[in-house]
């Protein structure tokens, strides 16, 4: 039995709004860092969406289909390995957090 755990970190070159393209950016880097022993990758800060949106936050209805896109990314990982995925969360009455999810493949 192993008593250590790999962290990698990953960095991606992400697109800002390109949320479909900066996910396979995000899941090719983990797929990279678990194959080589990582059991727990972490991504950049607002990866998915990209960073330097300011007001576009705001604007984009993207945003709104960011909690979807985060289960769809931890239906495509490995029993047993995580991720942290940065993702901007914008909550009922306008309230927009810089977030961060700590993602694991679940079977029910």
């Amino acid at each position: 039995m192993r008593n250590t755990i790999v962290v990698a970190t990953t960095s991606i070159n992400t697109t800002p709004l390109d949320v479909e393209n900066n996910i396979a950016l995000i899941l090719n880097a983990y797929k990279e860092a678990v194959a080589q022993g990582a059991d727990i990758v972490v991504s950049p800060e607002l990866a998915i969406t990209g960073y330097g949106l300011q007001d576009m936050f705001y604007v984009s209805d993207t945003i709104a289909k960011i909690p979807a896109k985060v289960v769809e990314i931890s239906k495509q990982l490995d029993e047993n390995k995580y991720l942290a995925v940065g993702f901007p969360y914008l909550v009922e009455g306008g309230q927009l957090y810089n977030a961060v999810a700590l993602l694991t493949k679940i079977k029910f």
